[in-house]
């Protein structure tokens, strides 16, 4: 490789991208606005169902534990049972609806690109 193509590669490397390519990804994410959605709500939810597993964990010490009501303990453990079943299901469904968001984006931008190439005269 000689000097000339370091150069040309470092400037091109050393390049940001402009707010028209930026505008055009986003383009193109929006195109995906139901996934996208979903896949943001399901990332609150589980935020959400992460936050409030210590909470349950405190209520029953207090209320169940310290008391000794067996009931009540069964009731907060199957309470934190439904909690993890919950996380695990939306942060599986999460990452699957990402990875589908993120393929879908890569192939509709394979496309524009053959598209061009195909576009271009031999």
């Amino acid at each position: 490789m000689s000097l000339e193509n370091y150069v040309e590669k470092e400037e091109f490397e050393n390049r940001r991208p402009s707010g028209k390519i930026l505008a055009r990804l986003l383009s193109d994410l929006f195109r995906e606005r139901f996934t996208l959605i979903v896949g943001i709500f399901l990332v609150f939810l589980h935020t959400a169902v992460s936050l409030y597993e210590p909470r349950i964990f405190g209520k029953a010490i207090d209320q169940a534990i310290v008391p000794k009501d067996y009931d009540r303990i069964l009731m907060f453990a199957q309470a934190y049972f439904g909690l993890i079943v919950i996380r695990i299901i939306t942060l599986i469904s999460q990452q699957y609806l990402f990875e589908k968001l993120a393929q879908d984006m890569m192939q509709r931008l394979r496309l524009k690109l053959f598209t061009r190439y195909q576009a271009l005269l031999v």
